[in-house]
């Protein structure tokens, strides 16, 4: 997917073509996008193989979206056909046959809110199981999907799986 307005700004000449069905994206942040216009063109994309920058070429269809706040999402299903992998902890995309990585910002950068989860009602679990516990916390400002990093205070502690042990 990429944002039409950039698309049009870097791709004057390509030639978009009407989509026979609309294609609905959700899952990003909480909003939904719809696509009725695509293109296939080929990207440059800067890269590195053996400490020396090069720039890789990739012939892409793209499904131009308006208001997409970013450039470009490159989807899962483009990694198979294009021999591509994620490296989250490096931030990049890598092509392991061609021996090339280029650098990509895998997530926004979003400050850390701290907020204190509460329990709706006293629960037990015994030792050596797991249960859901229903929590309560105050809503956030905005619409994005968050992370959830325990801090552990007190006695109970709090999993990664968002339940009391």
């Amino acid at each position: 997917m990429v944002d039409e307005d950039w698309f049009r700004n870097h791709f004057p000449d390509a030639h978009i073509a009407p989509m026979p069905t609309l294609v609905k994206v959700q899952g990003i942040a909480s909003e939904s996008h719809t696509s009725s216009r695509y293109s296939v063109v080929k990207i440059m994309m800067p890269a590195m193989r053996k400490k020396e920058a090069i720039l890789m070429e990739l012939e892409m269809e793209v499904h131009l979206v308006k208001g997409l706040q970013c450039c470009m999402l490159i989807g899962v299903d483009m990694l198979t056909p294009s021999a591509m992998s994620l490296d989250f902890e490096k931030h990049t995309l890598n092509w392991t046959a061609e021996g090339t990585s280029a650098e990509i910002r895998v997530k926004a950068d979003t400050p850390t809110q701290k907020r204190r989860v509460k329990i709706k009602e006293r629960v037990i679990i015994p030792s050596f199981s797991y249960r859901s516990v229903p929590v309560t916390f105050r809503h956030f400002h905005h619409e994005r999907e968050v992370n959830f990093l325990p801090l552990y205070h007190g006695s109970a502690y709090l999993a990664h799986a968002g339940a009391f042990l």
